[in-house]
């Protein structure tokens, strides 16, 4: 399977909530791209954190003869092993370098530890194949580098869901470049149901649709977690079905472990 991309945009922190929103770096590479819908949700007043993402995947790829467009067959873009959860959004593989996201942090949740420390392992363990990734993109496309750099967008985003110390948490983490090359980690936060008044959340990729629902209706998350999660994947299919579609996978994470609530794309075994 080729490399791929997922779209990035850049990232819209608020004070409590926070946004994740990548942006695209195709052009920088031939290599593929795809986007994505992952949304989490921190229930508090049902003690859950519920996590769902559509299942599109669409190669880009980029020759000498012009792109080519190919949409894959449904996949599983969702985390789940018994002790945590992820999820990833921007530049999350490459078969060259063997760099692949979702498949070190399903290695990493298969084992206790904490949501930071498995982020830390995270980008430990992928940092010599971005940075071959990220020598290969200023070569081929450096003006196109220089300018997605002046974006301040994120080379990836993403989460690990869990619980921690008997509490439900969640460790969102990113990973930008300099002009360099240098890999910089911007930020890492940890959110736990503790005293909350709101639901915390986390939009990964392609969240346009959502954030301009949330902004019209302060209090979008008086329903059902799990029906609302659903219902924000599925704006974002209508609205850009060329790279967002069904089916939706939806998993939630209580303090009676973890359970999927639909599976969608994701098997058996995640």
């Amino acid at each position: 399977m080729p490399n791929f991309i997922d779209t990035l945009a850049k990232c819209l922190p608020q004070p409590v909530i926070s946004i994740y929103i990548a942006g695209c770096l195709a052009a920088l590479l031939p290599t593929n791209a795809s986007a994505t819908t992952v949304v989490a949700l921190m229930d508090y007043r049902h003690h859950r954190i519920v996590l769902a993402a559509d299942s599109r995947l669409v190669f880009r790829d980029v020759t000498k003869l012009g792109i080519k467009e190919i949409v894959e067959p449904p996949i599983c873009k969702l985390v789940a092993q018994p002790y945590c959860a992820a999820a990833f959004a921007g530049f999350t593989a490459d078969t060259k370098t063997g760099f692949n996201l979702f498949t070190s942090a399903s290695e990493l949740c298969k084992k206790p530890g904490s949501l930071r420390n498995h982020a830390d392992a995270l980008l430990k363990r992928v940092r010599k194949a971005l940075r071959k990734i990220i020598a290969g993109a200023r070569r081929i496309d450096p003006v196109f580098y220089k300018h997605w750099l002046a974006t301040g967008n994120p080379i990836f985003t993403g989460l690990f869901a869990g619980l921690e110390n008997g509490h439900l948490s969640y460790y969102e983490l990113a990973y930008l470049a300099d002009k360099n090359g240098n890999l910089l980690r911007p930020y890492g936060k940890g959110i736990i149901d503790v005293a909350l008044h709101n639901t915390p959340y986390a939009l990964l990729g392609q969240s346009t649709e959502i954030t301009k629902y949330m902004q019209a209706n302060p209090h979008w998350d008086s329903g059902d977690a799990v029906k609302i999660a659903e219902q924000f994947v599925a704006s974002e299919i209508q609205a850009h079905p060329d790279t967002v579609a069904p089916p939706i996978s939806v998993f939630q994470i209580d303090k009676g472990g973890n359970h999927w609530i639909t599976r969608g794309a994701c098997g058996p075994a995640t």
